[in-house]
């Protein structure tokens, strides 16, 4: 049984700024997973905006399978010199795939989409583009491979055009620039007639030059969802009538496109441009967007000596005794300003066993969060600290005594976060509400 590995589909997330696809990315890697594919890219319309959570996605459902998520994106390149002033209604916008081989190649693909959106001016739709300069400039290093799209690509509008010449020098000109085993020249399945005749003058003219795939475009997943499509298309912007030009945008399995190209393509034609979807397959190399949650820190650089309070205390309470002993910096510093929040109060020595019982339960539960979470979750609460002081003393400005559950903290109320001491309200308020160990993670 053959098989391949789909390089061109669009999600939902292709409809920024104009509606195109039906496809959700979990349902798309899961089809393309079903019918037996080797992997699938996602090559939205000028848009990486899905890519994180289709990784998270794929990471979660597929990472120990020899099944591949390739991240890409479909282009659109237009002249050097185009602005919002000098742009002339119905010139053309090129698209083109990209596709990244490694954390590098994402990198130039992010650096290119940031200009094409930073230059971007509305019509009926935002417009958005990439130039010949930007590919010259940003694509180095061959950490990016490139296909030549669909028939709405340079290459298949200057078909339409009869500009034969452009063609062999465009697609020169990119085998140059993205180097060998790069570029691609993209086949896709229609029984249309236009995208017949521009598959077979490809063949004729590049096969055996330069190296082949096919693409199913996949703008729904399934041929049964088509009608589903269309009405999609149709639902704005007035009468769409497009449908034609999708009848054969969905995910197809290797025998499902072999229907559309048997007449004219021969089966060792077919497996070839399998075999280098697989060869692309190969040079993919693992990488993770995904990147753990960063706390914001305020500078410090020494140990602060906090025994002198808590010193009675320290032989029966253990996260007490870690955090006023200490010689991590930023676990020190923050108990340095719990301590002055401590002194400030001035609890009764009646109430001072309560008190350090709930304290040492809070400081239990951010130690513990801390190692689950592999941080340090004292930085959180001296930045919050740091920007409640900026408000009240640097920025002229108020805030409420407590938001949500953080008014349940008394590390919060020591350190002037809040302005409600939850030991002194006349319903219990439970630490647990805003942070728990059995439950690790950040508060909001």
């Amino acid at each position: 049984m053959s098989t391949y590995v789909s390089l061109h589909n669009h999600t939902m997330y292709s409809n920024l700024r104009l509606i195109d696809s039906i496809n959700k990315p979990n349902d798309l890697i899961d089809y393309a997973y079903e019918i037996g594919l080797k992997g699938v890219a996602i090559t939205d319309h000028e848009s990486l905006s899905g890519h994180v959570k289709a990784m998270a996605y794929w990471a979660d459902k597929y990472k120990d399978t020899d099944f591949k998520l390739i991240l890409g994106n479909e282009i659109y390149i237009a002249r050097n010199d185009l602005t919002a002033e000098n742009y002339q209604k119905g010139e053309p916008f090129f698209h083109f795939i990209l596709l990244a081989k490694d954390m590098e190649g994402y990198h130039q693909m992010r650096q290119l989409s940031s200009r094409a959106w930073e230059r971007g001016f509305g019509t009926f739709m935002t417009r958005v583009w990439t130039t010949p300069n930007d590919l010259y400039e940003l694509v180095k290093g061959g950490h990016l491979i490139a296909s030549s799209a669909c028939i709405g690509g340079y290459l298949g509008r200057k078909f339409k055009d009869g500009d034969f010449a452009s063609i062999e020098r465009f697609a020169g000109a990119m085998q140059e620039l993205f180097g060998k085993g790069n570029w691609y020249i993209e086949l896709q399945p229609s029984f249309q007639e236009d995208q017949i005749a521009y598959n077979k003058y490809l063949i004729k003219t590049f096969w055996g030059k330069m190296p082949f795939i096919f693409t199913t475009d996949s703008h729904y997943l399934k041929k049964e969802d088509r009608a589903i499509h269309r009405a999609f298309l149709n639902s704005k912007n007035g009468d769409r009538e497009v449908d034609s030009f999708y009848a054969s945008a969905y995910m197809m399995s290797y025998d499902e496109v072999w229907d559309y190209f048997k007449d004219y393509v021969t089966a060792e034609q077919m497996e070839e441009m399998a075999q280098n979807t697989l060869r692309i397959y190969d040079m993919i190399e693992p990488f993770d967007l995904r990147k753990p949650q960063q706390i914001p820190y305020i500078i410090r650089n020494e140990i602060f000596d906090n025994r002198k309070v808590f010193e009675p205390y320290l032989t029966d309470h253990e996260y007490l005794k870690y955090f006023v002993t200490t010689t991590d910096e930023i676990d020190s510093y923050f108990m340095k300003l719990v301590t002055q929040g401590w002194m400030k109060e001035d609890i009764p020595p009646d109430k001072v066993p309560k008190y350090i019982e709930e304290l040492e339960t809070e400081l239990r539960t951010i130690h513990l969060i801390s190692e689950n979470k592999k941080v340090h979750m004292a930085d959180y609460f001296t930045t919050m600290a740091k920007l409640m002081d900026i408000i009240w003393h640097e920025a002229d400005s108020l805030v409420g005594p407590s938001r949500g559950s953080a008014g349940a903290f008394l590390i919060n109320y020591l350190l002037g976060i809040t302005q409600m001491n939850p030991l002194e309200q006349p319903a219990r308020m439970a630490s647990w509400r805003f942070l728990d160990p059995e439950r690790p993670d950040y508060p909001d």
